[in-house]
């Protein structure tokens, strides 16, 4: 039989530091927009790169977890 591999966490913080940084570039990018009323693309730039590695890397997880075997039906 296949032993399970170990599950870390580290995918999961991964994700959520890549999560948290494009959600600060966008808050700053809010900011300096609304208040400083200065040029925000740069900073609407970086969040939506830092989402699309975030979505790309979700994506892998959640492929990768509706390939796993179901352990409760053993």
């Amino acid at each position: 039989m296949d032993e399970p591999k170990p599950h870390t966490a580290a995918p999961a913080v991964i994700r959520s530091i890549i999560w948290a940084i494009g959600a600060t570039f966008a808050i700053l990018g809010a900011i300096n927009m609304f208040v400083y009323v200065g040029n925000s693309i740069p900073y609407f730039i970086i969040a939506s790169i830092f989402g699309v590695m975030w979505g790309i890397l979700e994506a892998k997880h959640l492929r990768e977890k509706s390939k796993m075997p179901d352990r409760h039906s053993l």
